[in-house]
């Protein structure tokens, strides 16, 4: 389809986008989404940002579930909803979105809004790390560094890649494995 290029729709008058989001394509709906979310070239209307992730979000876009989960989150032209974020949050990560698979793994770590489950934790950031998702990366390197298991040289994969991947918090733990002669 000519219109399936996100692209597309990035320099489009609003009144045409409108139009292609009220005919159901995601990526018209996910654009005029973010345009009322930050206010760019349209009134800012959270209420109406919602509306349209959550749109797109029912028919399987990831980054529109993921959003939705946001702006349960905080609030955001929904009222608060913890039940809902996670729910939101769960649809975006069985359906890839790296970042989700992240925040999903933190929070089974930490017990926000799910019960407090390390296997879990592991799983998602695994799934974000193969997806070079740098903070699962050092969420997984801290891991096997002995919260979860220890398995030093696993640790040191992890911090590596992860500082590869630009996260400087990981780089220091590398290094410091490294040192300690860790293979």
């Amino acid at each position: 389809m000519a219109w399936a290029s996100g692209e597309h729709f990035r320099n489009m008058p609003n009144d045409r986008l409108i139009y292609y989001a009220e005919q159901g394509n995601v990526e018209a709906q996910l654009h005029l989404a973010a345009r009322y979310d930050e206010g760019f070239g349209i009134e800012q209307s959270f209420e109406q940002s919602a509306k349209w992730y959550r749109k797109a979000a029912e028919q399987n876009s990831a980054e529109a579930q993921f959003a939705l989960s946001v702006m349960y989150d905080e609030g955001l032209g929904v009222p608060k909803d913890a039940k809902q974020a996670v729910f939101w949050l769960e649809k975006a990560a069985k359906l890839g979105h790296s970042f989700a698979q992240h925040s999903l793994g933190s929070r089974y770590y930490l017990g926000d809004n799910v019960p407090k489950d390390i296997w879990k934790t592991w799983r998602y950031w695994h799934q974000a790390a193969k997806q070079n998702e740098a903070k699962a990366q050092f969420g997984l390197g801290s891991l096997y560094s002995g919260i979860l298991v220890k398995d030093l040289p696993k640790a040191k994969y992890f911090f590596g890649i992860a500082c590869k991947n630009g996260e400087t918090k990981a780089c220091d733990a590398y290094q410091k494995l490294k040192a300690e002669g860790v293979k």
